[in-house]
């Protein structure tokens, strides 16, 4: 397994991990913020005519392939408060699925 990703898996199980994709504000070169801004929504403001609605946006996320909906992300993947079974089990999986890889080219 490269050293990079064993380097991100020991991050994320310490929870110090941040995604690269990170949140980026919209501005007003976005079509759906000019959409929103034209039937009058302001930044901050809930949805809807009482402003009750959702503030933030909706989040998309990537699902597995061949994985159902609901699905919780890569089962690989360590999760904050893992004991050290269970990252053990993730880190072979992970190694497992490099190795795969590394075969098949």
């Amino acid at each position: 397994m490269p050293m990079d990703e064993l380097k991100k898996f020991y991050e994320k199980a310490q929870g110090n991990h941040t995604d690269d994709d990170g949140d980026k504000a919209l501005d007003s070169s976005n079509k759906g913020m000019k959409m929103l801004q034209k039937m009058g929504w302001k930044k901050g403001k809930g949805l809807g005519k009482d402003e009750s609605g959702i503030v933030d946006p909706i989040k998309a996320t990537l699902r597995r392939q061949g994985a159902g909906i609901g699905a919780d992300g890569d089962p690989s993947a360590p999760k904050l408060g893992d004991d050290n079974y269970a990252l053990y089990q993730k880190r072979m999986m992970l190694s497992f699925k490099h190795r795969l890889n590394r075969s098949r080219r």
